[in-house]
């Protein structure tokens, strides 16, 4: 119960330390850049924002169903994250680019276009082990309830 505990802990403060550094970015990039500025990164965000929407392809969902039903170790699905991750990483970075720099008008600053692409590998990353831990978490709740019931 109380690693139960520590890890909601966990995910309340990882959840609101996310809120504060978007309040934070948004704040920062409305009084740096103005109106158009603003304009211009909401519009190179969508493609980042669609990749990393279409880019996690279930694999949360999926691993917390295999490591749950014990159908593969823990070590064998780290390691089908870990090569999915990379090869959705460069294909989502590869495409993402080539559509905000040549299909976009806001895509023509350079910097700004490889800023919008950075957090793509984080979100991915994110996204596909949060399935570990759901799956392990899931597990011990399973092995807790049926020492209760025996």
């Amino acid at each position: 119960m109380a690693s139960f505990l520590k890890d909601i802990f966990r995910v309340g403060l990882s959840k609101g330390a996310m809120i504060l550094f978007g309040l934070a970015s948004s704040i920062i990039t409305a009084r740096y850049l103005g109106p158009e500025g603003n304009g211009v990164i909401a519009g190179l965000l969508v493609y980042p924002s669609l990749f990393m929407t279409i880019g996690s392809l279930g694999i949360r969902q999926s691993t917390t169903y295999y490591l749950g039903k014990k159908i593969y170790t823990e070590e064998e699905i780290k390691t089908a994250i870990t090569q999915i991750w990379m090869l959705s990483t460069v294909i989502s970075v590869i495409v993402c680019f080539f559509l905000m720099h040549y299909f976009s008008k806001s895509g023509t600053n350079l910097l700004w276009v490889l800023l919008a692409l950075a957090p793509i590998p984080f979100s991915l990353f994110n996204t596909y082990n949060s399935g570990i831990f759901l799956g392990k978490m899931i597990l011990e709740l399973l092995i807790k309830l049926t020492g209760f019931l025996r």
